[in-house]
């Protein structure tokens, strides 16, 4: 998004000296929510994959994966997710 901003809406409030941080900080929020999000859950997922014989690391894990929201499976192709992303990107961005 911050590269984004830089190369579409360029300003002298966003400019490329704000990429960095800007991208750094996106990356550090991004990690902040995942480990929030697998302490507050972390206990369901383990029960959900007790309970169908899910085990990490395997196939059969992308069904708990699918929680955290980064995996778009069958029917759904690459184009459709990045299309889903890019979408979503751009509303909330612009």
């Amino acid at each position: 998004v911050s590269l984004a901003f830089a190369l579409v809406r360029p300003s002298k409030e966003f400019n490329w000296r704000k990429v960095l941080p800007y991208s750094l900080a996106q990356l550090l929020g991004a990690i902040a929510g995942s480990g929030v999000n697998l302490c507050l859950y972390s206990g369901s997922i383990a029960a959900y994959e007790s309970a169908n014989g899910i085990a990490r690391g395997t196939s059969s894990g992308v069904a708990s994966a699918k929680a955290f929201g980064e995996y778009f499976c069958a029917p759904v192709t690459a184009t459709v997710a990045f299309l889903a992303e890019a979408i979503g990107t751009g509303i909330l961005g612009f």
